[in-house]
């Protein structure tokens, strides 16, 4: 579960190395959940200059590689304007049910606050 915003990009490095570490070491990862504030990480407007960090595009870019499903909170993305048809290609917008429902076939949860 990710919680921080995109412009804390310390926490948002730190997260993506961390989920990129645990699929290399050949770790089974179904999904990365993007609540609070990160919510806005799936926004399909999002913009970032070309020799910035891109976090969208580092975990669009894990979850091709390793078919990672990219959930967006529904209450998160409401509350920050994000909604069905303004999420980026390759998220999804999940209810608080599916990230339950996959925590607990999970063995360990990771939260990045």
């Amino acid at each position: 579960m990710v919680c921080h915003p995109p412009d804390q990009l310390l926490r948002v490095r730190s997260a993506v190395r961390f989920v990129q570490t645990a699929l290399e070491a050949g770790h089974r990862l179904e999904s990365v959940y993007f609540y609070q504030a990160a919510a806005v990480i799936g926004l399909q407007s999002t913009m970032v200059s070309s020799d910035d960090y891109n976090p969208q595009q580092q975990w669009l870019s894990m979850a091709s590689r390793y078919r990672l499903a990219l959930q967006i909170c529904v209450g998160s993305a409401q509350r920050r304007g994000v909604l069905e048809g303004t999420v980026a290609e390759g998220f999804q917008i999940a209810g608080l049910g599916q990230w339950i429902a996959a925590s607990a076939q999970a063995d360990r949860v990771v939260r990045f606050p």
